[in-house]
């Protein structure tokens, strides 16, 4: 009789299992995943956006950095070549282009740029994009773009944007001087007021932000702790996290703190869980992070052969997407086309 009893646990036990991973299932084909990113064009490279691996090219694009979907509408920000062949940042709504305007700096540019479009948010069918641009030798300007219309925002690099309740937060970083040389500052703004993100350290920048239930998760970098975030205010120095940045930081409906970060070294990310480091299987890089209830989607590449491939992950499972080079950004909406199912490789 006990071993009936055990026998009919083990039932109910694995039917409850079978139905978790039913509704999980579910719930991931019930969503549409956006990608931006390029792919080659021969030996010229491309912007595209993927939904559900289905690829959707960019008219004149470069590289796509950035994505939004609002009530089935599509926002990319990104670059492209004008008409002289000038590499320029647009955003795209629909695949329809609009360049943003910029003012173009002299030098001492990021990575060769003297302007960038870093992120978008939308709501209420309007754009909200973050950047920079007139970065010179004497300095930078954080910018803010509302629907195409450019506006300076105080600060020198806006990094991150992100909407909630129809509050905007954006986080960001100040690039300046005083008496003992190079300071950079985190913060992040909201409803006007500035807050300050300081841990005492001469090397305090902001990048990705979040917002849960009124909380605000911001991801950054501490020198010389390296790799770090904030919870409000609060600042938590990430585990192996010393010459690493952490970029990105998502939080899902359980509470669950999920960080990507990046280096320049040997290992090229780390991906934290609630401050343990967490291994995603193959990866060699990561680029993004969104969260959808409790399922959580990074994307990045993985190694083959010589070669890192672009892909994605979906709660540690790896998928990849047809023809892409780059892959920088990614988003997960509710399914509004009931009829469709994603169309994923999973490998």
């Amino acid at each position: 009789m006990k071993g009936m009893r055990f026998f009919g646990l083990v039932i109910i036990l694995s039917l409850i299992c079978i139905n978790f991973s039913n509704a999980q299932n579910t719930e991931q084909l019930a969503v549409d995943v956006y990608i931006a990113g390029s792919f080659m064009d021969g030996d010229v490279e491309r912007a595209a956006f993927w939904k559900n691996s289905v690829r959707v090219e960019l008219d004149r694009g470069v590289r796509a950095t950035g994505i939004a979907v609002e009530s089935g509408v599509v926002h990319v920000i990104g670059t492209y070549r004008n008409a002289s062949n000038e590499i320029r940042v647009a955003e795209w709504v629909n695949g329809v282009r609009r360049s943003l305007p910029v003012v173009i700096g002299t030098g001492g540019a990021i990575a060769g740029w003297t302007f960038d479009a870093n992120s978008i948010a939308v709501s209420g069918g309007r754009s909200y994009i973050v950047g920079f641009d007139n970065w010179t030798s004497s300095g930078v300007s954080a910018a803010l773009w509302i629907n195409g219309v450019k506006s300076n925002i105080t600060g020198n690099v806006a990094s991150d944007i992100h909407i909630e309740n129809g509050i905007t937060f954006i986080s960001g970083y100040n690039v300046f001087r005083d008496g003992s040389g190079d300071r950079q500052q985190g913060w992040f703004l909201t409803s006007g007021q500035r807050v300050i993100l300081d841990g005492g350290n001469r090397i305090e920048r902001a990048h990705g932000i979040t917002v849960k239930n009124g909380t605000v998760y911001v991801a950054g970098l501490s020198s010389p702790e390296g790799a770090v975030y904030w919870v409000d205010r609060a600042r938590y120095i990430l585990p192996d996290g010393r010459g690493f940045i952490a970029n990105q930081i998502a939080v899902t409906d359980s509470g669950a703190i999920h960080v990507i970060g990046s280096s320049s070294g040997p290992r090229q990310y780390n991906y934290w869980i609630n401050r343990q480091v967490t291994e995603l299987a193959g990866a060699t890089s990561l680029s993004a992070i969104s969260t959808f209830n409790n399922n959580v989607y990074i994307t990045g590449t993985f190694q083959q052969g010589a070669i890192n491939v672009p892909a994605y992950w979906i709660n540690g499972e790896r998928h990849t997407i047809p023809g892409a080079r780059t892959v920088n950004d990614i988003v997960v909406v509710r399914r509004t086309d009931t009829a469709s199912a994603p169309a994923v490789d999973r490998q």
